[in-house]
């Protein structure tokens, strides 16, 4: 990405009821981080609800990557995030 780069992040509820991170920060795709404790993660960093023109279409793209595996995990200790990546996926 150039100097004005945008990252776009974005909750994901899963079949199972647990939650993940999608973030467009990483190259090629995406990373995909399952949530720990979603209680607790939207606690401590707030979340906005964006809606946009076009919404159907990404509603729609995001359900497809369900199937994406996970490429990290997020584990929250009292007000601090940990943010852990793995490479075998």
């Amino acid at each position: 990405m150039g100097l004005f780069k945008s990252q776009v992040s974005i909750l994901q509820r899963l079949e199972n009821g647990q939650y993940r991170l999608i973030v467009s920060e990483k190259q090629p795709l995406c990373s995909f981080y399952l949530i720990d404790d979603i209680e607790r993660f939207l606690d401590v960093i707030g979340v906005k609800v964006l809606f946009e023109d076009g919404a159907p279409d990404m509603i729609g793209a995001i359900e497809e990557t369900k199937i994406v595996p996970n490429t990290g995990l997020i584990y929250l200790d009292g007000e601090t995030i940990y943010v852990y990546d793995h490479t075998n996926y």
